[in-house]
C-alpha cells in the first residue's frame, strides 16, 4: 500500500474508534504481557504499535522501533484514545459533519487502493532505463561551479546607482540590503544561498556569474522585479555525481512520472468505458 493510502485507511480507522469507550492505566504482566496499556475498555497492545509503525515510510520504521519512540507511540495512542472517548461523549459521531467526513474518507481510500492496484504495482523501472537516463542527461550531473550571494533590490536605477556609490565607500552591504531592499531576503542582509547556472532569472544570472571573485560586486542588473546590485560571497565547485550517487533519485522521479502517465492513461480509458456528460453551461 502506498504512503497516502496509508494515511487515508488510518483517517478512517481512527474515526471507527470513536466508538471505543475508554480511565487510563497501565497494566502489569499479570494481565497480558501483550498489552502495555488500557484507556477503560481499549486495551493498547505491542500489536497496534507495530500496527502504527507500518504505517510510516519504510525508510522511518526502523528509527520508530527504537525503544523510546514506541514508547512515544504509546502515550500517541493513549492520547488519541482520550480524544475519541471526549468526542464520543460529545455525540460527535452522530453528528452530520462527522457523517460527511467519514463518507469522503471511504471513497478516497477506495480510489487510492484502486489506484494503488491500477497504477503503482504496474509501474517499474530497470537498471538500464536508470542509467539510460544518467548517461542521456549527463548534464546534469557533471562538475558544477555554485557560488552563494547577497543582494539589494530596488525600483529605480537612480536609486540603485546611489546604493552602489555608498557600497564602494564602505557601507556594510548587510545592514543597507535591510533597510533599503525591496526583496524577502532584506531580512536575511539579502543573503540568496548558493545557486547555480540555469536556477536564476538569466539577467541576474548573467550578473552574478560575472564578479570576478568574492566581495565583489556587480554593477546595476535589471531584471523584470527591478533593480539589482550584487555582493560575491562565495565560490564552490560541486564534483561530478557519480551513478550510484543519483540512482535512487532518478530512481523516484521516473517512477513519479511514469505513475502520472499511467494515471492519465487509466482514467482515458474509464471515460470511455463509462459514459461522461458534462453540462458546463449551467455553472455560472
Amino acid at each position: 500500500m502506498s504512503k497516502k493510502s496509508g494515511i487515508l485507511l488510518f483517517i478512517i480507522l481512527a474515526a471507527c474508534l470513536i466508538l471505543a469507550a475508554v480511565s487510563v492505566s497501565f497494566i502489569g504482566a499479570k494481565n497480558s504481557k501483550d498489552v502495555v496499556a488500557k484507556v477503560k475498555n481499549k486495551k493498547i497492545t505491542i500489536s497496534d504499535i507495530d500496527e502504527r509503525i507500518k504505517m510510516y515510510p519504510e525508510n522511518t520504521q526502523a528509527e520508530l522501533n527504537k525503544q523510546e519512540n514506541k514508547l512515544k507511540i504509546v502515550d500517541e495512542l493513549i492520547n488519541e484514545a482520550l480524544l475519541l472517548n471526549a468526542a464520543k461523549d460529545k455525540g460527535l459521531y452522530k453528528s452530520q459533519d462527522y457523517k460527511r467526513q467519514l463518507d469522503r474518507a471511504k471513497t478516497q481510500i477506495i480510489i487510492s487502493l484502486l489506484l494503488n492496484e491500477e497504477v503503482d504495482k504496474k509501474v517499474t523501472v530497470s537498471e538500464k532505463e536508470l542509467k539510460d537516463f544518467y548517461n542521456t542527461n549527463s548534464a546534469q550531473f557533471k562538475k558544477t561551479e555554485q557560488r552563494q550571494a547577497r543582494h539589494i533590490l530596488v525600483k529605480t536605477k537612480k536609486e540603485a546607482q546611489k546604493i552602489l556609490e555608498s557600497l564602494k565607500k564602505g557601507v556594510n552591504f548587510g545592514e543597507l540590503a535591510r533597510k533599503k531592499s525591496t526583496d524577502a531576503t532584506a531580512t536575511n542582509g539579502g543573503s540568496i544561498g548558493w545557486f547555480e547556472r540555469g536556477q536564476l532569472v538569466p539577467a541576474f544570472e548573467k550578473a552574478a556569474f560575472a564578479i570576478k571573485k568574492p566581495g565583489d560586486l556587480s554593477g546595476i542588473a535589471q531584471t523584470q522585479f527591478g533593480f539589482h546590485i550584487i555582493k560575491l560571497e562565495d565560490v564552490r565547485y560541486r564534483p561530478k555525481l557519480t551513478f550510484a550517487q543519483v540512482k535512487d533519485n532518478i530512481n523516484n522521479s521516473m517512477i513519479s512520472k511514469k505513475k502520472q502517465e499511467l494515471s492519465t492513461t487509466y482514467l482515458t480509458q474509464l471515460k470511455e468505458k463509462y459514459k461522461v456528460e458534462k453540462t458546463t453551461s449551467l455553472i455560472k
